[in-house]
């Protein structure tokens, strides 16, 4: 009797490892504008590269709520795990190879359900409302440098807290 409960044990370990790592390289794709891949899984990580909206990964592993990654682009590195989606993302028209006639920041909100035709419903509604410093806000760029004289000046060290 013991003789047949090994090999099922076995077999039944052998498919878990398999559906195991068959879940870790899964595809996924970047679901915001713009996202920093990290050579280690933590926002002060040395940065390896940056991805696009729509941007493929292969994920290799979990830690937290961090993925790490390999791309196409040849990057390889950790991302924040809400930066990526398991949805596919189509950034062609009428199934066909050539590219939207929109820019890469429309696409991105669009494909939050955000678009201009919301915008200018919510607008409608809300007369009061003024998008100027949302769109100020978002044309602010912050340079890898200016982060890292940021966090020393603040004392701030990766895993969290000051020194």
């Amino acid at each position: 009797m013991r003789f047949f409960g090994q090999p099922i044990a076995l077999a039944a370990a052998a498919c878990g490892l398999i559906l195991a790592i068959s879940a870790q390289a899964a595809q996924m794709r970047v679901q915001v504008r713009e996202t920093q891949v990290r050579n280690t899984p933590d926002f002060l990580g040395k940065l390896a590269g940056t991805l696009a909206y729509g941007d493929a990964v292969e994920t290799v592993q979990t830690q937290g709520a961090w993925v790490k990654v390999n791309t196409a682009k040849g990057i390889s590195g950790w991302v924040n795990a809400s930066a990526l989606t398991a949805k596919k993302i189509e950034l062609t028209s009428a199934g066909r190879s050539d590219r939207l006639g929109a820019s890469a920041d429309e696409v991105a909100t669009a494909g939050k359900g955000f678009t201009k035709e919301v915008e200018n419903q919510y607008k409608a509604r809300n007369r009061n409302v003024s998008f100027a410093w949302v769109d100020s806000m978002e044309k602010i760029r912050v340079s890898p440098a200016e982060a890292s004289g940021f966090l020393a000046e603040g004392q701030v060290r990766a895993g969290g807290g000051a020194r």
